[in-house]
């Protein structure tokens, strides 16, 4: 349900091998799934085992045009025509297969295959397994997992390494990229603080492009406007310096650690929601270029704006000079970059709010201490001697900050409202069920051919059941089912 594909590299024998994968669900009833066993008795030579590929691919083939399915990987599971495959291969089989041309029919079969159980493979086998789908499949990102010495090789060179401490010693885990007590706790390490992390890195990665693109560029259009590109900076030098380190650091650092847009207990219930990390659906190239537009556009107006809404506020009428646009225009930065973080994450607690004001007041702070301090002395600037005293009793500073903090954060919130409404993604879904309903794991024995089922009851007794692994699942795909005298007001 989640997208991922899991293959069993053992060294146990076959019927051990395919006892446990069936135990554990990953091998499924031959009414539900076709079995493939490639061994020395199905496939004792080179030619029987490249026969024996080439017409489990062709059968495949036809009944994926059968049934209008198309050759994707693996076949889909609601099929009632097309049975999902499983291949079971022993490791005699595998040196055929490797030092043959045969490799090529292997990994393309295997790709196709829901399930790959591979018995009696030594160390280097299940090495070999592991690159095979690591260097010829496009895109793919491998795991392997083991808890023994023989498992190394197999952990060393698959993308991420997960160790498991326990009997067979601390071999796998020093050479881990992950150590884990318990197989079962990998689920929990992929779905839950696995996808937590990419979620995190990628708002951090756009919003860190975003947030210095923003206050830099504004002094291009400022030079472009009125210097003539001389090259003047509009800004004081230590709100420049200050801008990563002070202003805006305490955010990004809550986000980065603390983030969570749904709970553990519905990223393990709704496993679909690991499969845009997979497609990378929220590091995309079009979202990377749309938050540096955004930041490009953006710039344009919390620079242009301040030169005619305060053209006339030095009190006498006059121009306010460069150094007061500059510091309205740092000032309006601050607080849309402080305000947009705030729009992007999924937590507000105290915490979040306490960090927002003392980044902001950093900003005031530091720029009274700068354009108070005694020229000369160590923080002073000579140029901004008094220049934001004098801006912060002008009701046209505060009109120009707030205006350009409403239209630019206005703007994102409204965005954002009109596609959770009209355009909502699965996370989206889950985290109303969680505010409104109750997420609850269906703990009844489901068909084999059904994934497990996720169930939310609101308050009135209005059930929903999640069934579709698309990412992008609008509201209409759920099934809502109604119970006697039940509303779905609050679902």
């Amino acid at each position: 349900v989640a997208g991922i594909n899991v293959w069993v590299l053992t060294g146990d024998k076959e019927e051990t091998a395919i006892n446990i994968s069936v135990a554990c669900n990953l091998i499924k009833p031959p009414e539900y799934m076709h079995r493939v066993v490639v061994n020395t008795r199905s496939a004792g030579t080179m030619e029987a085992l490249r026969q024996l590929l080439q017409s489990e691919l062709d059968k495949l083939d036809a009944e994926e045009r059968a049934a209008g399915v198309g050759s994707s990987s693996p076949v889909s599971a609601g099929s009632a025509v097309v049975r999902e495959r499983a291949l079971v291969i022993d490791g005699a089989s595998l040196i055929t297969a490797f030092d043959t041309d045969c490799r090529q029919l292997l990994l393309e079969f295997s790709r196709r295959c829901k399930a790959v159980v591979a018995c009696r493979v030594s160390p280097d086998q299940k090495r070999q397994m592991v690159t095979m789908i690591k260097e010829n499949v496009e895109g793919v990102r491998t795991l392997a997992i083991g808890d023994g010495a023989n498992d190394v090789a197999m952990i060393q060179a698959a993308h991420i390494g997960v160790g498991i401490s326990g009997q067979e010693g601390m071999q796998a885990v020093n050479s881990s990229d992950y150590a884990i007590a318990q197989f079962r706790f990998l689920r929990v390490l992929l779905l839950a603080h696995g996808r937590w992390n990419y979620r995190r890195m990628c708002k951090l990665i756009c919003y860190m492009f975003y947030k210095n693109i923003f206050m830099s560029i504004a002094q291009f259009w400022v030079a472009l406007a009125v210097n003539g590109f001389s090259g003047q900076k509009i800004y004081t030098e230590g709100a420049i310096q200050l801008f990563n380190l002070a202003y805006t650091s305490l955010p990004i650092v809550l986000l980065g650690v603390y983030d969570m847009d749904v709970s553990k207990k519905s990223a393990l219930t709704f496993p679909q929601l690991y499969t845009p990390c997979i497609n990378n659906f929220f590091f995309r190239p079009v979202l990377f270029w749309k938050w540096l537009m955004y930041a490009i556009l953006e710039s344009v107006v919390v620079a242009v704006v301040p030169l005619y809404a305060m053209q006339y506020s030095d009190g006498t009428g006059g121009t306010l000079g460069l150094w007061g646009y500059g510091a309205t225009t740092f000032t309006a930065v601050i607080f849309i970059v402080n305000f947009k973080m705030m729009l992007i994450q999924n937590q507000w607690t105290w915490v979040h709010w306490v960090v927002l004001f003392l980044s902001i007041f950093m900003w005031f702070a530091t720029a009274l201490a700068i354009t108070a301090a005694t020229p000369g002395s160590l923080i002073s600037d000579y140029n901004w001697h008094y220049v934001f005293l004098n801006l912060l009793p002008k009701g046209s500073f505060w009109a120009t900050v707030f205006w350009l903090v409403a239209t630019i954060n206005g703007k994102d919130a409204f965005i954002k409202g009109w596609a959770r409404n009209f355009k909502p993604q699965l996370h989206q879904v889950v985290q109303e069920l969680e505010k409104f309903g109750s997420v609850q794991e269906e703990a009844a024995a489901q068909p084999t051919d059904v994934g497990p089922q996720a169930w939310v009851k609101n308050e009135n007794g209005a059930s929903a059941e999640v069934d579709s692994t698309r990412s992008d699942l609008p509201l209409n795909k759920i099934k809502l089912r109604q119970q006697p005298n039940a509303g779905f007001g609050q679902l």
